[in-house]
């Protein structure tokens, strides 16, 4: 009996930690670039980019949620970031008219707020 009640929470536990695997694969295929961002920005992140698309009055903002290592200028990483994937999003071809990083801390609760306008076109 006891083995049986092992075998089925190790199959939930499993079911579980497939189903977490699956979302952060879709979430990459939505965002092609968040591979790049996290290669380019490793020693600076403490965990995976998450990347998306929040519908507002105003249009479509991107939002990146960013948990930086100990140590790290926030502001600044958060600065270099913005820049990086307003400069994929231009070439996805994305119509978000604001990005905001958001600075997330080891309990994944929101710290800060970097928001950053669309760069005008030619720069």
């Amino acid at each position: 009996m006891v083995i049986a009640g092992l075998g089925i929470a190790a199959c939930a536990l499993l079911s579980l930690m497939m189903k977490q695997a699956m979302s952060l694969s879709s979430e990459r295929a939505k965002v092609p670039y968040a591979a790049a961002l996290e290669a380019r920005f490793a020693q600076e992140l403490a965990a995976p980019l998450q990347i998306r698309d929040e519908r507002t009055d105003a249009g479509v903002r991107l939002v990146v949620l960013a948990r930086f290592e100990p140590g790290v200028d926030a502001a600044k990483t958060a600065a270099a970031i913005g820049a990086e994937v307003w400069m994929h999003a231009a070439r996805a071809g994305t119509k978000a008219t604001e990005l905001v990083v958001v600075e997330r801390c080891a309990a994944n609760r929101e710290v800060r707020r970097f928001p950053f306008a669309r760069p005008a076109p030619g720069r």
